[in-house]
């Protein structure tokens, strides 16, 4: 009887934790207007009863959504990347051909690794939320879909789903510190004293350029003579160098 009573336990048991467990790296998500964000993972496949044995199946997602709860609206756009081939992955115990067992991805937009992104709309306001789950759609199999060996009829079920609870929350667009506004003043300064010292250069002569010819222009002697040829008067005209 006692041992009735622990198999019956084992089952329930069993059953209680037969679906398995999805953990987002980051399930509450911030990001201004026009941002770009999204979630890491790790997604564990846990021991189940199939038929009269205990298992620990192989998992392969085959689809992903961000669904939201009732009456919230979207603040941006869902794109999947967990379920493009480049991210295929058999979850479950390794049999020598490639399988892993949790399976932990980062996300990252560039490579398009992780769940998935979720670009925030331009004209949404600070303080707009959008909440509801990630849903994993995938099938569950006895025998690890990679092994050579493997047949459909190794499938145990199809269409099977897992969540986790998420958000997004639109944020402020970030400005710049105030240390940023000073030194970008101080430069403004500089640039403003850099130009008046430029007009008021000094030609190779000594003597000052004449105003409104630019900074590169200098003041050559012209010599005046009368008609026997005697210098009578010198004056200064403008040549560039």
């Amino acid at each position: 009887m006692l041992t009735l009573r622990l198999a019956l336990l084992l089952t329930v048991s069993l059953a209680a934790s037969a679906t398995p467990t999805l953990t987002l790296d980051n399930p509450n998500l911030t990001g201004a207007p026009g941002d770009t964000v999204g979630w890491g993972f790790t997604l564990t496949s846990t021991p189940i009863l199939d038929g009269s044995d205990v298992i620990t199946p192989w998992l392969v997602i085959t689809d992903a959504s961000f669904d939201l709860d009732s009456g919230v609206f979207p603040v941006g756009v869902f794109n999947a990347f967990i379920k493009q081939p480049s991210n295929y992955m058999a979850i479950g115990p390794d049999t020598g051909n490639g399988e892993v067992n949790p399976w932990t991805q980062a996300f990252d937009d560039t490579l398009q690794t992780g769940i998935g992104s979720y670009v925030i709309n331009d004209f949404q306001s600070p303080g707009d939320l959008a909440t509801g789950n990630i849903v994993l759609t995938f099938s569950e199999y006895r025998f690890s879909p990679n092994d050579p060996a493997f047949t459909v009829d190794d499938t145990i079920a199809t269409n099977l789903t897992v969540s986790a609870p998420t958000s997004v929350l639109v944020a402020t667009q970030e400005l710049p510190e105030p240390g940023s506004w000073l030194l970008f003043s101080i430069g403004v300064a500089l640039i403003a004293i850099g130009r008046r010292y430029s007009d008021t250069k000094v030609s190779s002569t000594g003597l000052p350029n004449s105003p409104g010819l630019g900074a590169e222009t200098f003041l050559e002697p012209v010599p005046s003579r009368d008609s026997y040829g005697a210098v009578v008067e010198i004056s200064r005209q403008p040549t560039a160098p």
